[in-house]
């Protein structure tokens, strides 16, 4: 008849072996993921709007940089007959490069930008603004990151 030592060691060594086990089998699944380095970036024009009592966010467009396959899109969210905006600028070749795409119908508009050969890894910055008409300056300007 076994002891009490004698269970407590078989129970506990049988424990570390299948913990072992599964750290190396999670280990090994972790090695094997390739590696990304490209990120989105997403993001609103937007302004506080203040009463008596309290402050609302008004968000007048919305941008989305998509790094697989390169697109910047614009979305015009608010009903204020201004246009949206967004740009995309990176740095690459020796020189800066900026395109931009303009959401002209009113709200609920879009526009796409795509595939403009970003090299991989490039860090890039999107700004979207809303402005009135084409010759109107830039207002509510908001600047987010990604990598392509």
């Amino acid at each position: 008849m076994p002891c009490i030592l004698e269970k407590w060691i078989k129970v506990n060594i049988g424990k570390k072996a299948l913990t072992t086990a599964a750290l190396t089998t999670a280990g090994l699944a972790l090695a094997a993921a390739p590696a990304s380095a490209q990120t989105n970036a997403h993001g609103y024009a937007s302004y506080e709007s203040c009463g008596i009592l309290s402050c609302i966010t008004i968000e007048t467009a919305e941008g989305w940089f998509t790094a697989e396959g390169e697109t910047l899109k614009v979305c015009d969210i608010y009903t204020d007959g201004h246009r949206a905006g967004a740009e995309l600028e990176w740095y690459s070749g020796g020189a800066y490069h900026i395109y931009g795409a303009y959401a002209t119908g009113g709200d609920g508009s879009c526009a796409t930008w795509t595939d403009k050969d970003i090299p991989e890894g490039t860090s890039v910055t999107m700004r979207v603004w809303d402005q009135n008409g084409s010759t109107g300056s830039r207002q509510h300007l908001k600047t987010f990151h990604g990598t392509a």
